[in-house]
């Protein structure tokens, strides 16, 4: 059993072998509404709710998942699940244990100083970060999809993720760093500036 699942491991049987928490059940529990990064969900049976979509979406065959996401039929397996509440009460410690890492792993992209102006035409829709974070991980370390999505654990995909835009010379910063603004960039000497990540 993976570390990120057993940490939860009260919520399996022994004989359920539960695939790690990954960007692929992070997305899922935010589409189905009980996102585990929600740490005061609104009443316990929206809590109780969380955890039956956690334990369906890291232990239920891999394609029944992807199917009951894709037709909606997830509702009736998750939706009204009774739950404890001393369960409820060690979810949450562990949930909060759990999200530490995550904030710790998670970076995001610091804009560089314009070189020249922005001519990106307003319509342009980016890619979701969710797809980013897969695409860039399966390019960057050769991997498959489903691989990156469903089995790789989400702390160590989000590592991967950062050395992947790092290694392509993003300026990389906390996940919590407030978003510069042009006037942070005022005073710099641009040919100064290291992009490339030391070795």
């Amino acid at each position: 059993m993976h570390p990120s699942a057993a940490a939860f491991s009260f919520l399996f049987a022994d004989d359920t072998p539960p695939r790690p928490v990954s960007l692929g059940s992070l997305a899922a529990m935010e589409m189905m509404r009980v996102p585990i990064a929600e740490a005061s969900p609104a009443d316990l049976q929206m809590e109780a709710d969380q955890i039956a979509a956690f334990h369906w979406l890291h232990t239920a065959d891999l394609r029944e998942v992807q199917r009951a996401l894709w037709q909606g039929t997830w509702r009736s397996i998750i939706i009204g699940a009774p739950v404890s509440e001393p369960i409820i009460a060690m979810f949450r410690v562990e949930r909060s244990r759990f999200l530490d890492h995550v904030r710790a792993a998670t970076v995001r992209v610091r804009r560089k100083p314009a070189m020249r102006s922005d001519d990106t035409p307003a319509d342009v829709v980016r890619p979701s970060l969710h797809e980013h974070r897969i695409l860039k991980i399966c390019s960057a370390y050769h991997l498959a999809r489903e691989q990156v999505e469903w089995h790789v654990p989400l702390v160590e995909a989000l590592h991967m993720y950062h050395c992947a835009q790092w290694s392509e010379g993003c300026w990389t910063v906390a996940g919590d760093t407030p978003e510069a603004v042009p006037a942070d960039f005022e005073g710099f000497d641009l040919p100064g500036i290291d992009t490339v990540p030391e070795a």
